[in-house]
């Protein structure tokens, strides 16, 4: 489906009945990282509304003449949010990027939230000013993966943690589909110029006491797990976890943790 922001035209998908769940992807890639990681959960949940989107200029979205940074995409999605959710309270969940605009809708409307997800979310939105760790593998079984493109499987191995044929199938199908259609120059500029939100979200939200979930891991080295900490003071209602043996893809390198702490979280809201 789309809809008409005054900013772009957002691609998105609905599925299921009840409370309404907004699933906000990262930079670059598209809504099927979010389905990916969360779809096979919710499929054994009952009564919550997915609601996945593609941000302005990513996936099937397109952005309109002005879109030009962070505040920008905020805009459209606070819009989109009011159109297609309307009065109705809502649980937001964010990836990377994703999450840094998750925390954004939080520091502007809480009371209409029902509760924060964060996976591997950005907090610092200057690479520089982060604290990251070092690249590492720490499973790497690279000789028995088949890939056809080896440009394609050299880019998985920069970011991967854990490198098997598992990991390497969701990178196509999760990450890759998003990537091969981020193909706007809007994207560069936005990333190069734009893409921090003044002030950062973590600096203006106060005693959030709705149940939230932080989950990071510790080979991250886009964007760390250290600089998650700046919202325990925020979050009052919070669970965070630093994940061994995963970076920023910990959605699939640490599949069974992953699935295990978010299904406990989204109970709390039956």
């Amino acid at each position: 489906m789309n809809i008409e922001v005054s900013m772009a035209n957002m691609n998105y998908e609905i599925i299921g009945e009840g409370i309404p769940v907004l699933l906000i992807h990262g930079f670059y890639v598209d809504n099927n990282i979010m389905k990916g990681a969360y779809e096979p959960l919710f499929r054994n949940l009952d009564g919550f509304k997915r609601i996945y989107i593609d941000l302005p200029a990513m996936g099937e979205s397109v952005e309109k003449d002005g879109l030009k940074g962070s505040e920008d995409i905020l805009n459209c999605i606070m819009e989109f949010a009011d159109k297609v959710i309307g009065n109705e309270k809502f649980i937001v969940i964010g990836q990377s990027y994703g999450g840094y605009l998750a925390q954004g809708i939080v520091s502007r409307i809480q009371n209409k939230t029902l509760g924060l997800g964060l996976l591997c979310p950005v907090v610092v939105a200057d690479s520089k000013r982060r604290e990251l760790p070092e690249h590492k593998l720490m499973i790497d079984d690279r000789k028995n993966i088949y890939y056809e493109d080896k440009k394609e499987f050299e880019d998985y191995m920069k970011f991967a943690v854990v490198v098997n044929q598992v990991t390497y199938n969701r990178y196509k199908n999760d990450v890759l589909t998003g990537l091969n259609k981020a193909t706007s120059d809007t994207l560069k500029i936005i990333r190069k110029e734009n893409y921090e939100l003044n002030p950062e979200p973590y600096e203006t939200i106060n005693n959030y006491d709705k149940s939230s979930l932080i989950l990071v891991a510790k080979q991250d080295g886009t964007v760390g797990y250290k600089d998650a900490m700046k919202l325990d003071s925020k979050l009052s209602n919070l669970s965070i976890s630093m994940i061994n043996g995963a970076g920023h893809a910990l959605q699939y390198e640490q599949e069974s943790i992953f699935n295990e702490l978010t299904m406990n979280w989204l109970r709390e809201f039956k």
